[in-house]
């Protein structure tokens, strides 16, 4: 029997974002497959969710790379993969690839796997991050064997920014789909209680960090507009993020108190999605959408913006509809309208459940990856 690979992989922090949550599936999804061994390493904080990978059976390591001591960091770094000697180096977002891909080359491993959530990450840090970056990922990416996207519009955008096609792949995101089940409905009534809304609520939800390019300040400027019309629609956003205060203001001010809530992340994210009527995606850009497809998983009917790897998702017509991106008029004129009919949100919640079981289940994500690390060993083997 030959021997498991061992794959090494370095995320940003150990915190239960997008990201992070997808490779700690992959990481325990191909261990549990028996054909690898994993260790999962952080660059700059630790959290809760290190504890959430140990319970996965995952090994974990934290680099500890405060402002100012990156030297040491990266030493620390390349010291955690010399010991490990892995097989393959995988990377997701992007100061773990611009940090890391060089260590690993530098420590010797034969393989190296980059994951990419988008381009819109490379703006977020101000106008010299906006010049810099796209260059350095592009020289960085050079030196990996795979890049992967997370959606076929991602990898138009890293063909855009100058990415060599050979390397590239497409393995979309997946969802935990027994986690987020239609069964989790079962404890709407209470959710609506919790969060200070009557029993006969409609409810409209949204999930996510608070950052501009998610679109929030969408959704509640087209809360403005269904109020008016609907009565019993009410509107809540789960997550947290450096705009948490305006959107409360915008709230505020337009009058909306009682009707749109911000009660932060929840333990349990399968049954608040669950229990919606209606979720709504309204990035601005958005690589994939898996809060989306969470959603979806759990029988949701969800309408999106037409932006980035959505319509991929939620095909538009079939599984969810899709909206004029950052228009709130138009995601006001969908919301009217699922809310409005009970059979339409019922058949597109069950499209929505098969389409995430065809196509975009954790499943299916962990084979892919898997494939992809033992193409790429068995390619080296035939050199």
């Amino acid at each position: 029997m030959e021997r498991p690979l061992r794959v090494f992989y370095l995320v940003n922090a150990f915190e239960p974002d997008a990201p992070t949550r997808l490779m700690a599936a992959v990481a325990a999804g191909v261990q549990v497959s028996k054909r690898c061994v994993c260790r999962v390493a952080a660059l700059r904080r630790t959290g809760p969710f290190e504890r959430h990978l140990a319970c996965l059976g995952l090994e974990t390591r934290f680099v500890d790379m405060p402002s100012g001591r990156h030297v040491f960091a990266l030493q620390r770094l390349a010291y955690e993969i010399r010991t490990f000697q892995p097989d393959v180096f995988h990377a997701s977002l992007l100061r773990p690839t611009l940090l890391g891909v060089p260590i690993a080359r530098l420590t010797g491993v034969p393989r190296v796997v980059v994951t990419q959530h988008g381009t819109h990450e490379w703006e977020e840090g101000g106008v010299i991050a906006r010049w810099i970056v796209p260059s350095a990922f592009r020289r960085v990416s050079r030196h990996a064997n795979a890049v992967v996207a997370v959606s076929d519009a991602t990898r138009h955008d890293l063909l855009a920014a100058g990415l060599s096609h050979d390397r590239l792949r497409v393995i979309p995101n997946g969802v935990d789909t027994v986690t987020f089940h239609p069964e989790k409905r079962a404890g709407r009534a209470d959710l609506i209680r919790s969060l200070g809304f009557p029993d006969d609520t409609l409810l409209v939800g949204a999930a996510g960090n608070l950052r501009a390019v998610k679109g929030h300040i969408v959704l509640v400027r087209a809360a403005v507009h269904v109020v008016k019309r609907l009565a019993r629609a009410r509107f809540v956003v789960w997550g947290e993020g450096p705009l948490r205060e305006c959107l409360e203001q915008a709230v505020t001010e337009a009058g909306l108190g009682g009707c749109f809530v911000f009660p932060g992340w929840r333990a349990d994210m399968a049954s608040a999605m669950a229990a919606c009527d209606v979720f709504v995606q309204p990035s601005l850009r958005e690589s994939f959408g898996l809060a989306a497809a969470e959603a979806m998983s759990a029988g949701v009917a969800v309408a999106a913006s037409n932006t980035g790897g959505l319509p991929e998702l939620v095909s538009d017509g079939e599984a969810g509809l899709l909206f004029s991106t950052g228009s709130p008029e138009a995601l006001a004129v969908i919301l009217h309208y699922l809310l409005s009919d009970a059979q339409l949100r019922a058949r597109l919640g069950a499209a929505a459940r098969r389409r995430v079981l065809e196509f975009f289940s954790q499943e299916r994500m962990v084979r892919d990856y898997l494939s992809l690390y033992e193409h790429l060993v068995a390619t080296d083997s035939l050199q």
